[in-house]
């Protein structure tokens, strides 16, 4: 498929986790491990195609690294020709999947409160917000943060914070609109922000939370994917209450259980994939963390997830994935 989202990362090197999105432009990279505004780079992605993408020679080294084992991670959204938005009192350029459960959105912020539109069929459950000309962090959103005005930055590993109004208004965000405070880095006067929203999506996309339990027979988690869950092709988790990191694991880089063996990413910093002290096994309708560290299952802490399936629904006249 012609993808609209890229996150590429060396799997074997130090190198930055790298976002591409055809609403900004393919030459436009910005980074989760690192707090700058995005960079142009015209020799990395130099187009996306309707079966992938295409890089060049990679004068940067970001996407091309010779010798190197690169990962990338593609989602499709609704194509590069955006839609204009007025869910909200800020105008936004949407372009949203069919399946209503991801979006890309791109606003101009006003420095008071506000919403715009995030372009999903039904209300997002994780946000991502990066306002790209300006050398700021990630913030996110996600339903298992504390209730109120909780944020937790992606370019670090820090824990939930506390926001005052600043951020959401203490509002989550609505089938329509994302919901902003005056807070610099979500609504800069002035400044031009990219937003990620993700939905729940039977068989495709599934959002939760879990608690951890500090054993190495960790928690069966299904995931919440508005239905009866399903295998992940690809997992994140971030401990909400520690500093620990934002983990990435996927069945790409370890086709079978334990999945997590050579393959954990953190997508908040520049280092090569890792071997964790324990492994995690994908199943049927959920995941089950078998080790007891402080990024994946520590006792009583909570973790957030955001997953995507193994076997996603096919379109038309194909079944939806479902647990086997």
């Amino acid at each position: 498929f012609r993808p609209d989202l890229l996150i590429i990362k060396s799997r074997t090197s130090t190198a930055n986790f790298n976002w591409i999105d055809s609403v900004r432009g393919a030459s436009e990279l910005l980074w989760s491990n690192a707090e700058v505004a995005q960079a142009e780079e015209t020799t990395s992605v130099t187009g996306f195609r309707d079966a992938g993408f295409s890089v060049g020679t990679d004068s940067g080294s970001y996407v091309n690294i010779s010798g190197q084992t690169m990962m990338a991670f593609c989602l499709k959204a609704g194509g590069a020709t955006t839609s204009s938005n007025t869910d909200g009192t800020i105008t936004s350029e949407v372009t949203a999947a069919s399946h209503g459960g991801f979006s890309i959105a791109k606003y101009t912020g006003t420095g008071a409160n506000a919403t715009f539109g995030h372009g999903c069929s039904r209300a997002p459950k994780f946000i991502l917000i990066r306002a790209y000309e300006q050398g700021y962090s990630w913030t996110a959103w996600h339903e298992g943060l504390t209730t109120g005005d909780y944020v937790i930055f992606i370019s670090g590993s820090a824990a939930e914070s506390d926001q005052a109004g600043g951020a959401w208004q203490s509002t989550p965000p609505s089938s329509s609109v994302v919901t902003l405070g005056s807070q610099t880095g979500q609504n800069g006067s002035g400044q031009v922000h990219v937003c990620y929203s993700f939905a729940r999506t039977p068989g495709l996309i599934g959002i939760g939370s879990y608690t951890g339990n500090g054993s190495a027979d960790g928690p069966m988690v299904v995931v919440d994917d508005g239905g009866s869950g399903f295998k992940p092709a690809w997992l994140m988790v971030k401990r909400t209450n520690n500093t620990d990191d934002w983990k990435v694991s996927n069945s790409v880089m370890s086709p079978f259980n334990p999945v997590l063996t050579d393959s954990n990413l953190n997508i908040n910093t520049s280092a090569a994939a890792d071997t964790p002290s324990g492994p995690i096994d994908y199943l049927a309708n959920g995941f089950k963390p078998r080790l007891s560290n402080g990024p994946w299952n520590a006792s009583g802490n909570s973790y957030i997830y955001l997953a995507f399936a193994e076997t996603p629904f096919g379109g038309d006249g194909v079944a939806q994935a479902r647990a086997r």
